[in-house]
């Protein structure tokens, strides 16, 4: 048996957590979801966003 460690689980934001991470509206991250700046996972009619997606957008903004 092979001894790997534990992969690392990292939650999924919803809009409102992520416009508090980045200091935005809820608005201008639905425009980011929208114009695919800002990739989701989407779970039935929620809408998640993993956090190296944020990370992602921010190194692009550099």
């Amino acid at each position: 048996m092979l001894n790997r460690p534990a992969p690392t689980i990292r939650p999924l934001l919803d809009r409102k957590a992520v416009a508090a991470t980045l200091a935005v509206s809820i608005r201008t991250v639905d425009t980011l979801i929208a114009n695919g700046s800002l990739k989701v996972v989407r779970l039935g009619k929620s809408v998640r966003v993993r956090q190296e997606d944020i990370e992602a957008l921010l190194e692009g903004a550099r």
